[in-house]
C-alpha cells in the first residue's frame, strides 16, 4: 500500500483513471497497455493461450496491484 500525502494508506489501483475502473467493474478487456503493468507482465501474459484467461489475468493485476511473480503464480494456477 502506498501512502496518501494524508499519511493515510491507500490501496494500490486508486490511481486508475474513471474510465479504467469503469471499464474493471464491467469485466471489458482493456484497450491498449496498461501503465500499472511492466514490459515483464506483458511477457508473463502473452503465455496465456486463451485471451479470455489472458483478459481475466490482466484485469486482476492491474485491480490487485500484482507484482510480475504474482501474476504468474496466478497464471500456473487456474
Amino acid at each position: 500500500m502506498e501512502s496518501h500525502p494524508s499519511g493515510a494508506p491507500r490501496p494500490r489501483g486508486a490511481e486508475l483513471t474513471v474510465s479504467a475502473q469503469k471499464i474493471l467493474a464491467r469485466n471489458e478487456p482493456l484497450s491498449g497497455f496498461s501503465a500499472q503493468l511492466s514490459w515483464s507482465h506483458y511477457c508473463a501474459l502473452m503465455r496465456v493461450e486463451h485471451q479470455k484467461a489472458r483478459d481475466f489475468c490482466e484485469r486482476e493485476a492491474v485491480v490487485g496491484g500484482w507484482d510480475k511473480r504474482t501474476l504468474e503464480r496466478q497464471i500456473q494456477s487456474f
